[in-house]
Order: C-alpha cells, then sequence, then structure tokens
C-alpha cells in the first residue's frame, strides 16, 4: 500500500533564504474513525461524554466504553483497524504520525499507536499499516503488548488476559523478560500467587480457548476500511456501506452473513464484497440537516489551504461602524483588501451587524454587494457572520455615531448582533428570521460567499445555553433558502457537551476558535474533528499567549485545518493593544493584528509564512 504522504513535516522543510528562518513542528495528531456502531456506547473526552456515533473522529486522551449490548468498529489512522467487543473499555493515550529526525536527511516515519485496554475485549488489525507502524497496548494489569504489522485479538477472560495472535508477531512486557508471541499462539497473562508480585506468562500453539474469542466483527469492511486508516477524510465510510447487504449502515453483530466471527476456528469465509448489492447514494442532506460527510471533504478539496483574515477596516471601531451608510468607508476598504491578497491572505470573514439591516434592507445589501465586489477583484472570498454574542464592550448594539476606542484598551467598543436581549426575545424572532432568509436567500448562490457561519460564539459573554434555541432556528431560517455554500456555527467551550454536538450535526463544516493557550487551540481541533467533517478555525492569534505564525501554522497544516486569524490592519478597533492593557505583555509585541495602518507588516517573517502555507500531503 502507498506510503501516507502526509507524514512529512511540511513546517520543518520551510526555510527562508538570507535569515535561516526555519519553523519548529510538531508530531502530526492521529485521529480514531468510528466506522460503525452496534448499540449503544460513549465516547468520554476531556470536553464531555458523548455518544458513539458512525463517523465520529477521536484524538488521542479519549475513551470508548461499550454497553453489553454495544460493540464499535474504529481505524486508527496512524494505520490500523479495531474492534471493541461489549462490555469493553479502552482508551487512545497515543494516537500520532511521528518523524525520526528530519525529513530528507535519514528521517523514518511511522505510525504510533497506544491503548489502554481497561476491561473486555478487542480485535487489532495493522497488517495494512505503515512500515514503522507501532503498536502498545497497556492491558490491566500493567502489562505492555507490544507490535508492528500485525494482527490479534485481546480478551480478559475473569482475571486473566488472553492474546491470540492470527498474522505476525507480537511481544509481551510484564517487568520481566520480554515474551514473544508468534503467529497461530496463544499467550495467557495469569495473576500471582502474591499480591506485588509480577503476572506469569504462559504461551501455547493454537487457541487456547475458543470462546474468550467468540464475538463477531464485521472483517468484510476490513478492505474497504484500509484506505481510511491512511486518510480519515476519504470516504470509506461510504464504500463500507455497499459491503453490508442493507447498505443503510455499516451494520454489524445484527445477522451472521453480516459478520465474521473472530475465532479462526469458525469464521465464515464466504460472504464477498462483490457478491452484495450497491446501495444508493445518500440523500443529499443527511444527519441535523447538514449535508453528506463526503461532499463537504470534496468541497474543501476543492477550496484548497484556507488562509484567512476576520476583517475590519482600520477606520471601524466595531461592525456597526463599518457597515452604517455615513461611515462605510468604500475607499480603505478596497485598499486593504489589496493588502490583504499582497500578504497572502485568501479569504475575509466578516461580521454582518443585524441592526444596520433592520434600519435599511435594501442599502445594507447593496454596501454588502459593493464589498463583494472588492473582495473578488482582489482574489479573495468572503464569509459573512450573521449573529454573535461577543461583548467586551458588556453593551447590545446601537445606531448612530459610535462611541471612541477607549485610550489602551483592546477591542473596547465591539457589540455583539442581534443583541443579548434578542437573543432570549422570541417577539423579536420573526425579524431575525427575516434578517437571515434575506440575507441567505439573496447570496446564497454568490459563488464569492465561501461559507455562511451562522453564528459566532454562541453562549460567549455570559449567554451560556440561553443562545442554542436562535442557533437552532437560525440553521433552519438558512435551510430553507437551500443556498449553494456550506453552513456552520461556532463549537467552543461556552455550551454544555449536548449543544455542542447538535450545533456539529447540523453544521457541513466544523468551526471553532481558540486564543488563551495552544492546549486551548489543540482541545478545540480536537473536539471539532470528532465529527469527520472539514475542521476550520475561525478564530486565533494572540501573540502574548505564544499563539504565533510561527507555533500555530505548522499545526494546521499537519491537521488540514483552514484558519482564519484576527486582524488584519492596526486601527481603531485597536486589536495590537494587549488584552488587559498596557504592560501586560512585552513593549511593542501586538497580541493580534498584521499590518501597520500603512501596509507594511508588523512582521515581515509571519507575511512569508502565511505565503507559504499550505496542506500537507496525503
Amino acid at each position: 500500500m502507498k506510503m501516507h504522504a502526509a507524514f512529512r513535516v511540511l513546517a520543518t522543510a520551510i526555510l527562508f533564504a538570507g535569515g535561516g528562518f526555519q519553523v519548529e513542528a510538531s508530531p502530526r495528531l492521529g485521529r480514531a474513525v468510528v466506522a460503525g456502531v452496534e448499540g449503544k456506547a460513549t465516547a468520554q473526552t476531556p470536553e464531555g461524554s458523548f455518544d458513539v456515533v458512525e463517523g465520529m473522529a477521536l484524538s488521542h486522551g479519549r475513551t470508548i466504553t461499550t454497553g453489553a449490548d454495544s460493540s464499535v468498529c474504529s481505524v486508527l489512522t496512524p494505520g490500523a483497524l479495531l474492534c471493541i467487543h461489549a462490555n469493553s473499555r479502552v482508551e487512545f493515550t497515543d494516537l500520532q504520525h511521528v518523524i525520526e529526525g528530519l525529513p530528507g536527511e535519514g528521517g523514518r516515519e511511522k505510525g504510533r499507536i497506544s491503548l489502554y485496554l481497561e476491561r473486555g475485549a478487542m480485535l487489532v488489525h495493522g497488517l495494512k499499516g505503515p512500515e514503522n507502524l507501532s503498536i502498545d497496548i497497556t492491558l490491566q494489569p500493567p502489562v505492555h503488548l507490544q507490535a508492528n504489522r500485525a494482527e490479534f485479538v485481546v480478551a480478559r477472560d475473569r482475571d486473566r488476559w488472553q492474546v491470540f495472535v492470527e498474522k505476525g508477531d507480537v511481544v509481551l512486557q510484564n517487568g520481566t523478560e520480554p515474551r514473544s508471541v508468534h503467529e497461530g499462539q496463544t499467550m495467557v497473562v495469569v495473576p500471582p500467587p502474591r499480591a506485588g508480585d509480577v503476572w506469569g506468562i504462559a504461551v501455547s500453539d493454537g487457541l487456547a480457548n475458543e470462546s474468550t474469542y467468540s464475538f463477531y466483527v464485521c472483517r468484510s469492511l476490513f478492505p474497504a476500511l484500509t484506505p481510511l486508516a491512511e486518510d480519515w477524510s476519504w470516504d470509506a465510510l461510504g464504500e463500507g456501506a455497499a459491503i453490508v447487504s442493507d447498505g443503510a449502515r455499516l451494520a454489524y453483530l445484527t445477522r451472521a452473513i453480516e459478520s465474521l466471527d473472530v475465532s479462526p476456528s469458525s469464521r465464515d469465509q464466504s460472504l464477498s464484497p462483490a457478491e452484495t448489492p450497491q446501495p444508493a447514494m445518500p440523500a443529499r442532506v443527511a444527519e441535523g440537516g447538514a449535508r453528506r460527510r463526503v461532499d463537504m471533504w470534496q468541497w474543501y478539496r476543492g477550496v484548497g489551504a484556507l488562509r484567512g483574515v476576520n476583517y475590519l477596516p482600520r477606520t471601524a471601531v466595531n461592525p456597526t461602524e463599518m457597515w452604517q451608510r455615513e461611515t462605510f468607508d468604500r475607499q480603505t476598504i478596497d485598499q486593504e483588501l489589496g493588502w490583504a491578497h499582497d500578504s497572502g491572505l485568501n479569504s475575509v470573514r466578516v461580521f454582518l451587524p443585524f441592526l444596520v439591516w433592520q434600519q435599511d434592507p435594501d442599502g445594507f445589501k447593496s454596501r454588502f454587494t459593493d464589498f463583494l465586489k472588492l473582495v473578488d477583484q482582489h482574489q479573495l472570498t468572503a464569509v459573512p457572520v450573521l449573529f454573535d454574542d461577543y461583548s467586551p464592550s458588556g453593551s447590545d448594539p446601537y445606531l448612530g455615531p459610535q462611541k471612541a476606542p477607549l485610550d489602551k484598551v483592546h477591542n473596547s467598543q465591539w457589540t455583539p448582533s442581534p443583541g443579548h436581549a434578542l437573543v432570549t426575545d422570541t417577539s423579536a424572532w420573526p425579524a431575525l428570521e427575516s434578517y437571515v432568509k434575506d440575507m441567505v436567500g439573496s447570496f446564497g448562490s454568490d459563488k464569492r460567499v465561501l461559507f455562511w457561519d451562522l453564528y459566532n460564539d454562541p453562549g460567549r459573554s455570559g449567554m451560556g445555553e440561553k443562545s442554542l434555541p436562535l442557533v437552532q432556528s437560525s440553521f433552519d431560517w438558512a435551510r430553507e433558502q437551500r443556498p449553494s455554500q456550506p453552513l456552520t456555527a461556532g463549537v467552543n467551550a461556552f455550551l454544555n457537551t449536548e449543544s455542542i454536538a447538535d450545533i456539529m450535526r447540523r453544521s457541513d463544516l466544523v468551526t471553532f476558535s481558540g486564543y488563551h493557550s495552544k492546549a486551548e487551540l489543540e482541545g478545540g481541533m480536537s473536539l471539532a474533528g470528532m465529527r469527520g467533517r472539514p475542521v476550520v478555525c475561525t478564530g486565533w492569534l494572540d501573540r502574548t499567549q505564544d499563539l504565533t505564525f510561527e507555533s500555530t501554522l505548522p499545526l494546521f497544516a499537519q491537521n488540514h485545518v483552514g484558519w482564519y486569524e484576527w486582524g488584519l490592519v492596526a486601527g481603531r478597533s485597536q486589536l495590537h493593544v494587549p488584552v488587559s492593557g498596557a504592560g501586560a505583555a512585552p513593549e511593542g509585541l501586538w497580541p493580534q493584528s498584521i499590518l501597520k495602518d500603512d501596509g507594511k507588516p508588523y512582521d515581515d517573517r509571519e507575511v512569508r509564512l502565511i505565503r507559504q502555507f499550505m496542506f500537507e500531503e496525503r
């Protein structure tokens, strides 16, 4: 099988002549992608507990728990397939594509998979993984099972563990000399006679206890799912569905003809993928109203690597000032969008205030049309944001002249949309519905609009769950207009896990933001990736928190995450002023924005990085 080209770490190869500037890169995260679920299983994550569903993606640090009548088939994108039996608990402790050494200098590519099987049973199929695939499974008690390219079954039988190796070799380590278990052999780990002693390991030929392994998995899916181990965005899930007879889902553990017994002595080899009927293509709109996953990945590949900015002209203190007729500064916008293109950016995310539309819908749409003309002239795309809970100013939006920015205060006059009071006032919702339908209906086929971000940071600024009903209604209103562009809303930690899951189900692509730390950014990326859909970070950059272009772009490149950083030109929004006021960061260090008011870069190296940014090849 062709090796996964994405192992190459893009950023380590970015060298700039005349300065030797080099970006450090971290290992590429892997994913556990759920290919099929029987019954109810749960996934425990740092963000909360979720029901396991097909297409869900989990990174390391996540745990799957199955019940008495449930089972899960998953793909580990570093290069293995995993089937988890009933009454089992498995933690994905490490899933990574790693590189030892530097590319082109003798470095070796490999996949690293580490699992902790606390209880239950599972089948591991690593035969189709990369040549340097490393699989390490910790059993309870602390016994380590290590393998490379192998296929084996692990199961707990009361107080002992049994491992049957079907193909390849594995090594067991329990604090003594390592023991090798070869193809066709069974290893049994037995408890010591006295507490504190090491557990014993016994190896025998053949299958020690066939009943231990008599659970079913859909082995017939393995050939179809193998490519997914290399590229989890590929639609192997859809192709796999063609193998089972009903075609509705990756069903297994239901009828014997759809499943194959793990036990070699009774395995049914009669099912052939070529003999099964091919299902019809799924409906264009799937679960939660979202477009089909495969359609979205095709769209995302056509878009390419998104390098965007959250845009507000330097002459505006907030979106209201940007879009009101009296202060709409076309000349400055034209100039700055040209600077954006010259800096290597290819898209702008822009906030549309409901209140300005309500005052003069036709005039507002005319100005937005003018804005789209400028966007297109400068070879950019636009992402309109219709609603937004963020309220650093602490006040709802208002018309007329806007307050001047507070001295040395970061983004002091930004106001939400439609305003916190209207979010919970359902008597105002007919107007909000008209706004969404008018904007999406008027521009829903405009190729200059890349996608619609219906709600930025729902629940932020103390709104919490009060915002969810409007988010849900926004999706319904927008869908009624049948836009050609995808729909999304932000998923961040301002809502509970059930609300986040609901938004992800409704979204065509999943969007998130992260401003406070690299750990928060990685956590948000992992959460957003759980649906197995394209992921875009719609808000990031804070140099004072080490969320810089140097430290963050490699992470986006490795995980194929498009991005919109905060701030183009330093201006009235004062995004270049530290969040906590003057003196909170080293003098002269801007938290956000990339250009000075004359169009020159704040840091030439950042512009070079933006221009060079691309996704790693797969």
